[in-house]
């Protein structure tokens, strides 16, 4: 009775890691041009349909910006807009590759530029403002790397399945004790 109580906890442990999305919070990212170059933190909000499918609304941009004008903070994510063509940072990231579509992902950095980093041609651009937004710049094709994190789902499952362990382990040894032999 106790092994298939154990068994069917351990289906369901391992039916819910497998079912779970896995879609986490919070991303790293990275851009890389010959004249510009991005690293920080991209944080995802719902589920929203972008112009590649279904992926998830970014709510916050935070890291720095490398070009001709040194190095930047990036200050804020730009809502969407208008910049060369329409539609412009409509700021939706993919879990999968193309992690941004051609309308991009919109910030503003503390030079006053505004950046929208985005996809197009099987390849990654950066669309600049060099003069406070009266002409814009593309750089690239460029590199865009994501790390995605662990799926919160895989170090529940891990404890769950060592805590049954656990349980087993002290159940058998609490029966037939640590000097005694197995009756059978």
């Amino acid at each position: 009775m106790r092994t298939k109580s154990i068994l069917a906890a351990i289906m369901v442990t391992l039916e819910l890691a497998i079912t779970a999305p896995a879609h986490a919070d919070v991303f790293n990212f990275s851009y890389l041009d010959s004249v510009l170059s991005a690293s920080g933190t991209l944080t995802t909000g719902s589920a929203k349909t972008g112009l590649n499918g279904p992926g998830f609304d970014i709510i916050a941009i935070t890291g720095t910006i490398t070009d001709s004008f040194g190095t930047s903070s990036i200050t804020s994510l730009l809502g969407f807009a208008v910049c060369c063509s329409l539609p412009a940072n409509n700021n939706v990231f993919y879990l999968t590759e193309p992690h941004l579509d051609k309308a991009g992902l919109g910030f503003l950095d503390s030079n006053g530029e505004e950046v929208n980093l985005f996809f197009e041609d099987q390849q990654y651009f950066a669309l600049v403002s060099l003069d406070n937004n009266l002409s814009w710049t593309v750089s690239g094709p460029g590199t865009f790397a994501v790390v995605t994190p662990l799926p919160t789902a895989l170090p529940l499952f891990a404890t769950g399945l060592g805590a049954l362990g656990l349980l087993g382990w002290r159940r058998k040894r609490k029966t037939y004790g640590p000097f005694f032999p197995k009756i059978r």
